[in-house]
């Protein structure tokens, strides 16, 4: 279970890898730290004014939690 100031690292991170993703150039994020820099898979859910636009994820992964919401893939 993620405290959460990490799930708000998370969510700050997903959001901006969407944002991100409809725009040209992936902005730097800082090093992730803590639970956020070790393995682990997850599970990006989006919604749109309650409704379900999209989902990806990955139940395990060898990278960094971190990384592995920015990314979307293993």
């Amino acid at each position: 279970m993620l405290c959460d100031e990490d799930r708000r690292a998370l969510l700050a991170r997903a959001r901006q890898a969407i944002f991100e993703a409809v725009r040209p150039r992936l902005a730097d994020l800082p090093p992730a730290a803590g639970r956020l820099a070790e393995p682990g898979g997850a599970f990006v859910t989006l919604l749109c004014e309650g409704k379900l636009r999209g989902c990806i994820g990955h139940t395990d992964c060898g990278t960094a939690l971190a990384e592995t919401v920015v990314a979307g893939r293993g």
